[in-house]
């Protein structure tokens, strides 16, 4: 009877093991969000979004629709990345790791700023920049006396 209860006990182990080695691949989440402007919170449409993988290999790109909306599905107990980017906004770059929590829906919030890097289309200022560069270019360097001297001299005390 003991060689029968303990192949049993090998077997259901064995059985639990292969199980949840299944359930880990097989366990997926859903990954969804929006593209919002970081300042109004308008929804920002056309804007690119990029799933990648711990080392940034691209999984997955997609491009929001007027919505703003993205969505992903994703593996249970992986590290991933997104990037959001839009032209004329900075790039927002997110890292998460999902949990072990089979059909779960994840929400994250992508905000894309106009940035600190300000394009010049206004003519007034472009003239206020030229104004600047010109000053700058007329300033006259200081020059400072040459530390050696043109000729030697000799000391008068010696004969010639």
């Amino acid at each position: 009877m003991r060689p029968v209860l303990a192949i049993f006990f090998v077997l259901n182990i064995c059985f639990v093991y292969a199980q949840d080695k299944q359930d880990v691949s097989s366990c997926t989440q859903t990954l969804t969000g929006e593209v919002r402007d970081k300042i109004t919170t308008d929804i920002l449409s056309e804007a690119i979004v990029v799933l990648t993988d711990k080392v940034g290999t691209i999984i997955e790109t997609q491009m929001v629709k007027e919505d703003g909306i993205f969505s992903f599905i994703v593996k249970c107990k992986t590290e991933y990345g997104l990037e959001g980017k839009k032209t004329e906004f900075t790039s927002e770059s997110k890292t998460f790791t999902t949990d072990d929590k089979d059909g779960k829906v994840l929400k994250l919030l992508i905000l894309l700023d106009k940035g600190n890097i300000d394009f010049i289309t206004d003519a007034k200022a472009k003239k206020v920049i030229a104004d600047t560069v010109s000053k700058i270019e007329n300033v006259k360097p200081i020059t400072l006396p040459d530390p050696t001297p043109n000729k030697i001299e000799r000391p008068i005390s010696e004969p010639v």
